[in-house]
């Protein structure tokens, strides 16, 4: 029996959509003045790269056809329209908010790396206690921050619209989530590179769909 596999909540109806997994024609079903990316799947993805990549690919193709897009978490299925109407139905108020938040709106990356004593090369204070990697702090900024982050997020804080912070974890790095204007990605970058230079140590990607600021494990 085929499903419904989600994969983005707009604030516009996008035109001219593609393909989805397994080559299936993308469609979208409208609901409460908000428009969700669909195909039909015969069964639930697997988490294997391929099917990531192409989820990620059509939330990106997506984002570049809207001006406000929520990625919706990997493997979110639904019987039917109905069902897909139901689950934005729950979530109204919130889906409203967030698309207001993302509209016109890109995400950045920022990976901090730290020495592995866990201080910076030019400070000499200690990373706090580490916590869940995988999951986004609830506060804009950690008062814990080690001391890199804390200055990359005050160099670029007149750019920013929001801001997600991710502690190191077992060997990965600080992660920083920055939402920013789409049209700031330069800006943005020229002020990271002026708080710290050097590559090895700060590396940037984006603009990115705002998966960050999505709606987390709650998605859709």
């Amino acid at each position: 029996m085929s499903a419904l596999y989600l994969y983005a909540v707009t604030g516009e109806l996008p035109a001219e959509l593609g393909l989805g997994l397994d080559g299936a024609p993308l469609r979208v079903v409208s609901a409460l003045g908000m428009h969700v990316v669909v195909s039909e799947v015969a069964g639930a993805p697997s988490p294997e790269m391929h099917t990531l990549v192409e989820h990620d690919r059509v939330v990106r193709e997506v984002a570049l056809l809207v001006r406000a897009v929520l990625p919706v978490r990997f493997g979110t299925l639904a019987a039917s329209d109905s069902g897909v109407a139901a689950l934005v139905a729950a979530r109204r108020d919130l889906l409203h908010a967030r698309l207001d938040l993302v509209r016109d709106r890109a995400q950045m990356n920022v990976s901090v790396y730290t020495d592995e004593d866990g201080a910076d090369d030019d400070e000499e204070d200690e990373l706090p206690a580490l916590g869940p990697g995988t999951r986004y702090l609830q506060r804009a900024r950690a008062a814990g921050a080690p001391p890199v982050v804390r200055r990359l997020c005050e160099a670029t804080r007149a750019l920013v619209c929001a801001e997600r912070i991710e502690p190191a974890h077992r060997g990965a790095p600080a992660r920083i989530y920055h939402l920013i204007a789409r049209s700031a990605d330069a800006a943005y970058r020229e002020a990271l590179a002026h708080a710290h230079p050097d590559p090895r140590r700060v590396r940037t990607s984006g603009p990115w769909p705002p998966y960050a600021f999505a709606l987390g494990d709650s998605t859709p």
